[in-house]
């Protein structure tokens, strides 16, 4: 009987120690972004009738340089972007549609009409982020005005404002639902085209592709049976083959011990993704130690309590000396025989 609980001690012991060694790692919840914090936000106009953006966001203990507000025009999207610059405060027109807007230096005053007329309409989404724009980290936070949660968090390289990058470039993005991690996205991009990876939560590939830019449009599809896009491999591409393996900036209880980005929120404020202990790896290593301490505790309990074996009768070539008894320990205690 000992020995079937000792085994079963065992067991749960080893089932608990593989468990503890699952973690989540990286910003799996937006309350894990130091730069996710609450603040106000709204439009107001000046006397010109020029729109202006005004927030209390932390630019300063963050890092955060710039909030862009994007407006729709009918259904064309991002018709032109708005941006409140730190630490200016001033607010410009950072983008727009060269399709909709050719008139040159008039298209300040047509756009700053149809923002106050409502002709464009803000989208729900803003976005905050820094402005590196080289071979440096950049991140990129999306915030929902309706919901008043955050979306995404993204970092990149080669960054070209808060939505876009340049050749070179490797962009890793994260999106929430209610707050938790819900998938992920890997970018990279050269000279010619995209390496686009989409992760679940948990880290596995629901869909890849590259797009081909030049010499002529094409997209290839990844095929995980053969490890393929469009049946051409990634160095053919233009990639190396070791790109399918870059991991998510964050992903749910399947990997241990990852190195993830680092980004500085301020000079004095370092932030880094790191591995974040779930709450059952924390039970699940407490009840490995309980477990180790009673286990070890009853083993020596019983070779403490077990009786002095009894020196065997027989005769010996001096009569005056008798030999040692030969120590002998149970099995059930995981000890070899002396």
């Amino acid at each position: 009987m000992r020995r079937i609980v000792f085994f079963l001690l065992l067991a749960l012991m080893c089932a608990l120690l593989c468990g503890t060694a699952l973690a989540d790692y990286g910003y799996t919840d937006t309350s894990l972004i130091p730069m996710a914090v609450d603040f106000s936000f709204s439009i107001e106009f000046d006397t010109l009738g020029n729109p202006q953006i005004v927030t209390d966001y932390p630019f300063e203990k963050t890092g955060a340089r710039q909030l862009n507000v994007v407006y729709n025009k009918g259904d064309i999207e991002e018709a032109v972007t708005l941006v409140y610059e730190y630490p200016s405060g001033k607010t410009r027109i950072n983008g727009w549609n060269g399709d909709l807007y050719k008139d040159g230096a008039s298209f300040e005053r047509t756009i700053y009409g149809e923002i106050r007329s409502g002709v464009l309409t803000p989208a729900d989404s803003i976005y905050l982020n820094t402005v590196r724009n080289s071979a440096e980290t950049d991140w990129v936070l999306e915030y929902s005005v309706s919901q008043q949660r955050y979306l995404s968090y993204e970092e990149k390289t080669h960054s070209q404002g808060f939505n876009a990058m340049a050749a070179g470039g490797i962009s890793k993005s994260l999106y929430y639902r209610a707050d938790e991690l819900d998938s992920s996205r890997v970018m990279i991009r050269t000279d010619n085209a995209d390496l686009l990876m989409d992760r679940n939560r948990t880290g596995d590939i629901t869909y890849a592709s590259v797009y081909q830019y030049a010499p002529t449009f094409e997209f290839f599809d990844y095929d995980p049976s053969t490890g393929l896009f469009g049946g051409r491999s990634l160095s053919d591409l233009g990639f190396s083959e070791s790109d399918i393996e870059v991991e998510p900036l964050a992903m749910i209880g399947d990997r241990t011990d990852h190195v993830t980005t680092s980004v500085s929120v301020a000079d004095d404020l370092p932030v880094t993704a790191v591995k974040q202990p779930s709450a059952a790896t924390i039970v699940g290593g407490l009840l490995t130690g309980i477990l180790i301490g009673l286990t070890l505790f009853n083993m020596f309990r019983r070779r403490k309590d077990r009786p002095e074996k009894p020196v065997p009768a027989g005769e010996t070539e001096n009569k005056d000396e008798i030999p040692a008894p030969e120590e002998t320990f149970e099995s059930t205690t995981g000890y070899m025989r002396n």
